[in-house]
């Protein structure tokens, strides 16, 4: 039951409820212009001044009340204060929920962004020796060329060397 009226909320959340309203506001005002006081028979000023604010309070009362009724037709029912209140207890559990989710995620991030620079200086730490060591080789193998190109082959004779005489060789053993 709502506190307007006494309505019941299936009533209220019915289709046709503001027609519904409508017509109860229609007879509220018979009952109302029926129980009501008969005009003052007397030309009483006072006394028909007090029964026109009267009637204009009771109007706008009841326009009030129409107005309530189709809001809370309008509405959902809430089934009882308890209900209402476990919908917001759970409301507040997955607020709390998303929070604690968010700084999870935050100190993840932050924790990768910090692997994510220890990676990158190993990295580069990493290419630095593979360039020194690359580096070297190119330059021993430099040094060694430079060297060879200044001295003769190795199974010739330098000339005005008496000649090396050709070793006995099987392959050749054949071909004589």
């Amino acid at each position: 039951m709502t506190r307007l009226g006494q309505t019941p909320y299936y009533r209220l959340a019915a289709p046709e409820s503001l027609e519904d309203a409508q017509r109860r506001a229609a007879e509220r005002r018979a009952r109302l212009g029926a129980a009501a006081p008969a005009a003052p028979q007397a030309d009483d000023g006072a006394a028909r001044k007090a029964l026109a604010e009267a009637q204009a309070r009771a109007e706008r009362l009841e326009r009030k009340v129409v107005e309530l009724e189709a809001a809370l037709a309008a509405r959902p029912p809430v089934a009882d204060a308890a209900a209402r209140m476990a919908a917001t207890r759970h409301a507040a559990q997955l607020e709390a929920q998303l929070a604690a989710a968010n700084a999870l995620w935050a100190r993840e991030k932050a924790a990768d962004a910090a692997e994510i620079e220890r990676l990158s200086g190993e990295l580069a730490k990493a290419r630095d020796v593979e360039t020194s060591i690359a580096e070297a080789v190119t330059a021993r193998v430099l040094v060694a060329l430079a060297g060879m190109q200044g001295s003769a082959p190795p199974n010739r004779a330098a000339p005005g060397a008496p000649a090396e005489k050709p070793k006995f060789l099987w392959k050749n053993w054949g071909a004589r």
